[in-house]
């Protein structure tokens, strides 16, 4: 991918780790682990547009939990003028994964396009 959107989504993905591993989900003191995909759309101005969990970790709260630390992380930054020129919007897809070391790492998958 171009290296304008490469730098994008390393932020991005960074920005979110921080987040997740700052916040790290739990329910009843005890911390909740597993692994779930989402697909985030962003805005050319950096607003988080929606979030949608494709592929659950099969526990809701969990899910819910991810979905918080997705908005948690809103807005990022403003699309350059090169992203502005190609794009409105962009979509991520995004895999999850927290982890029995308390931290989240994710893995963003970009498209072929």
């Amino acid at each position: 991918k171009e290296t304008v959107y490469a730098l994008y989504y390393d932020k991005l993905r960074r920005t979110i780790e921080t987040q997740g591993t700052l916040n790290f989900p739990q329910a009843s003191g005890d911390k909740l682990y597993g692994k779930l995909t989402m697909v985030i759309t962003v805005g050319s101005q950096g607003e988080l547009l929606q979030t949608e969990v494709i592929s659950s970790s099969r526990n809701p709260l969990l899910d819910e939990r991810a979905v918080a630390i997705e908005r948690s992380a809103a807005p990022c930054e403003p699309f350059n003028t090169k992203m502005r020129r190609q794009a409105d919007q962009i979509e991520v897809v995004s895999r999850f994964m927290f982890s029995r070391d308390d931290t989240l790492s994710s893995r963003i998958l970009v498209p072929d396009n």
